[in-house]
């Protein structure tokens, strides 16, 4: 068996156990199973670099990283459910639409403090510390950037639990079905690329690797075949979940291979992260489940930019309606 044909099988079991979980909290559809898988990929992110930066040499941080990393998603999701409740009782003949944007920028405003907040923390841990400057900062940068990738941009996600009512009941149906697609529709690229790979790389180019250094296992057939494949399968989940957009197909698939795209740069991020600390492309950190960082590297990109250009367009909708139209 090849390398290309472990790292395909590898990411199998992690991939259908994310499956599995989705079909789950899309069975249960409420608040708290959405937060809880949300905020537990979070936390195998945050863990698979904890397992990492233990490795590190001179790296002093890492109580400082995992805490950081474990509390966020928790205090997020809490932070979007007080916000939309608060706003609920408050509004005093707002519409729910208004209030949703202001719960919003509730949770914006707290993933924002988080961030600066931890920055001065790793600043401050570092400047009573007298191992250099050099030192000092990759410190920080490692802290920083085990933050940022994955937890921080996926947890983006939890913003679409302000619209929650205020007793607490389901989802909107909407924004969870679109999320949900698009978790799957990014995994789905993911096992497209990899099988396309091992079955046509090299067959069609004669440089068959897209990224040599930064991801060795990436192969211009299989982002081809991902780009294919994912498009259909996109189509059919979305004529399945009933999406409006589906009488906008060209918009569809500028999205479907927007996602392709977005992923691919999620798996080169993971990549050279695990390759920065001398690791192939499929560690161990959980087992035969795979990398943490691995699983949600991909989701990662696509559910941050989603959700954070969603957001960005409804707000200038309504600030200027004309955007809208």
């Amino acid at each position: 068996m090849t390398a290309s044909s472990k790292l395909v099988l590898s990411s199998f079991p992690g991939t259908l156990l994310l499956f599995a979980l989705l079909a789950v909290v899309w069975w249960v559809d409420a608040a708290w199973g959405y937060a809880g898988l949300v905020c537990g990929l979070c936390n195998m992110g945050t863990f698979d670099w904890h397992r990492l930066l233990r490795e590190k040499d001179g790296y002093t941080q890492g109580k400082l990283a995992l805490c950081a990393g474990l509390a966020y998603p928790w205090l997020l999701a809490a932070i979007a459910v007080e916000a939309r409740d608060r706003v609920l009782v408050l509004s005093n003949g707002w519409s729910a639409h208004l209030g949703d944007l202001y719960a919003v920028a509730a949770a914006g405003v707290f993933a924002c403090f988080y961030l600066v907040m931890l920055a001065v923390l790793a600043l401050t841990w570092e400047a009573f510390r007298a191992d250099g400057f050099e030192r000092a900062v990759r410190n920080i940068g490692l802290t920083m950037f085990s933050f940022v990738f994955p937890c921080w941009m996926l947890a983006f996600a939890l913003f679409c639990l302000v619209g929650m009512d205020a007793a607490g009941g389901t989802l909107p149906r909407e924004a969870f079905s679109i999320l949900l697609w698009l978790m799957v529709v990014t995994k789905l690229a993911d096992l497209f690329a990899h099988g396309c790979g091992v079955l046509f790389g090299g067959r069609l180019f004669e440089s068959a690797r897209m990224a040599p250094v930064q991801h060795p296992s990436t192969t211009w057939e299989g982002f081809m075949g991902a780009m294919i494949l994912t498009a259909d399968a996109g189509f059919i989940l979305a004529y399945c979940l009933r999406f409006p957009v589906l009488h906008r197909p060209f918009f569809l698939i500028a999205v479907l291979l927007a996602i392709v795209l977005l992923a691919y740069f999620g798996n080169f991020a993971s990549s050279l992260v695990r390759r920065s600390f001398g690791r192939d492309d499929a560690p161990d950190a959980f087992g035969r489940w795979g990398s943490g960082i691995a699983l949600t590297g991909s989701l990662a990109f696509t559910v941050g930019v989603a959700v954070v250009g969603g957001l960005l367009l409804l707000g200038l909708s309504n600030v200027f309606p004309a955007v809208a139209d």
